[in-house]
């Protein structure tokens, strides 16, 4: 996972080729585990404005998630990515409801989430978290 927070991080600063070596490396390291390394760089990608590419992304883990576990977190995050409130706040109601210690740990600081902050929907979501 040491991949996918330097590819997080480096997106945050806009250095989007280091950052989508970086996580792309983290999903072939993890294997897609769970979905939060692809979702992590769909997300990248949406900021690196690579748009079909994130999308290809969050299609393929929406996919995989009808055969296996996926985290909603993660296709949340590929959601966010796009600026597409209503699916990240749709997945991030799946987190919630599945209980996500992504969402519970990260869901309040992730700055990939910022974009969701004046949302009521997600106010109300941090509350419930008891985090609002």
């Amino acid at each position: 996972t040491a991949h996918m927070w330097m590819g997080v991080g480096l997106s945050q600063k806009g250095i989007h080729d280091e950052a989508i070596a970086s996580l792309d490396e983290a999903v072939r390291c993890m294997g897609g585990a769970v979905g939060i390394g692809v979702g992590a760089a769909a997300h990248g990608y949406a900021m690196a404005g690579r748009i079909d590419e994130a999308r290809h992304r969050v299609a393929e883990l929406q996919d995989a998630r009808t055969k296996r576990y996926v985290e909603p977190y993660g296709i949340a995050l590929g959601c966010a990515g796009l600026g597409d409130s209503d699916g990240a706040m749709e997945w991030l109601e799946h987190a919630y409801r599945e209980h996500s210690v992504w969402l519970a740990l990260w869901g309040n600081v992730d700055p990939r989430l910022d974009v969701l902050r004046e949302d009521s929907r997600f106010q109300d979501l941090l509350r419930r978290l008891g985090l609002g």
